[in-house]
């Protein structure tokens, strides 16, 4: 039996990258797959070429809305989420290096939309976060990666 069997992820940028390769490994192992990026074209491709057991949604982790209509196009379609993989973040690379930080401070994801508030209160699912430093519950900053 695959390993995700039955089970609905949503994968948060996975219209390329690492997104897109946990994706097909989700799929691989069984589960139904929210594709989610900025890229509808990319998106799609990947749907395309996923299969039946994948959508896409698109959705920029910068916007709350966008955030949320995610959510429930997942639920709408498939009726639960099992698993959460939050790849996507926001970007400053075109962004001049005087203005980092206040474009930064500005913005409100990923860290700031919590992506877990959209959940649903009875899920039972797991979220993966893809980053180098994880914040634990506890408030100390610890390097996983």
């Amino acid at each position: 039996m695959k390993r995700l069997a039955g089970k609905v992820a949503i994968i948060t940028g996975s219209t390329s990258g690492i997104g897109a390769a946990t994706a097909r490994v989700f799929v691989r192992e069984g589960a139904s797959v929210v594709v989610s990026g900025r890229n509808g074209q990319r998106g799609r491709t990947i749907v395309a070429d996923l299969g039946e057991q994948a959508f896409f949604v698109r959705a920029d982790v910068t916007s709350e809305s966008d955030i949320a209509n995610l959510v429930e196009a997942a639920l709408a379609r498939v009726g639960r989420i099992d698993c959460l993989f939050n790849n996507a973040a926001a970007s400053t690379r075109d962004i001049p290096v005087t203005d980092i930080d206040a474009k930064l401070r500005s913005l409100k994801a990923p860290k700031s939309i919590d992506l877990l508030a959209e959940l649903p209160r009875s899920s039972n699912g797991k979220v993966l976060q893809a980053e180098p430093r994880k914040r634990y519950w506890d408030g100390q900053d610890r390097n996983i990666g």
